[in-house]
């Protein structure tokens, strides 16, 4: 499904921080991406989301050579194919939970009449249609994590992005959180997760980890 070729990304003429890499993820598979900080593990998953390029390499996304797109028809595959989630969440916390899943389903000009049931959907399967008409800046870590795993998961795409998904949530809205992806993860949908968290990693199918800018198979067990 995703296919990174010898990848190459410079930052600042002389920080190498992926030395052409490679990676090869199937579809419906999770996997989690581990380093020390610093090594582009954010970097890696920006490139595999598409708001970042490569300076030197090829992205295939289902047999497709992504790195030849144009930015508008990147944004495009994005909008279909890619949800992110992340640490901080990234909601807009002066509106609701509802308004803050409206928000991707605009951009993806989503037609009004069907919108109110794909967010009510996305809702209940998380378990927190009762949030729906709160801002979210009342909301606590672990309900803020889900609504933004909820906005990931609204446009239905092939893949879920989370960097350091668990990184602010206590021990368990972090276990919670996990089945949820795991859950997200059975229905058929690809996950990727960057964690320092060994355990969190333990969990996935495969794990990849960054060294010297090279993407090493690790075996956790």
């Amino acid at each position: 499904m995703i296919e990174i070729r010898n990848c190459l990304k410079v930052y600042d003429q002389n920080n190498i921080v992926l030395d052409y890499a490679n990676l090869s993820i199937k579809a419906g598979e999770m996997v989690a991406i581990i380093g020390e900080s610093g090594v582009g593990k954010s970097t890696l998953l920006n490139i595999i989301g598409t708001v970042d390029k490569m300076d030197e390499g090829k992205y295939f996304f289902d047999n497709k050579e992504i790195s030849k797109y144009k930015n508008k028809a990147i944004a495009q595959f994005r909008t279909k194919n890619i949800g992110f989630v992340f640490q901080l969440y990234y909601l807009i916390p002066q509106l609701t939970v509802y308004e803050n899943l409206d928000i991707p389903l605009n951009y993806a000009k989503i037609p009004l009449k069907l919108r109110d049931e794909m967010i009510l959907n996305v809702l209940k399967q998380l378990s927190v249609e009762h949030l729906k008409n709160k801002n979210v800046d009342n909301l606590s870590g672990g309900e803020k994590q889900r609504v933004a795993i909820a906005r990931a998961l609204i446009n239905q795409p092939k893949v879920i992005i989370a960097d350091e998904p668990t990184g602010n949530l206590d021990n368990k809205n972090t276990i919670n959180i996990m089945k949820l992806f795991h859950n997200i993860n059975k229905e058929g949908t690809t996950i990727i997760i960057v964690t320092h968290d060994l355990e969190i990693a333990g969990q996935c199918q495969k794990v990849y980890e960054i060294i010297n800018g090279k993407i090493i198979e690790r075996n956790l067990n």
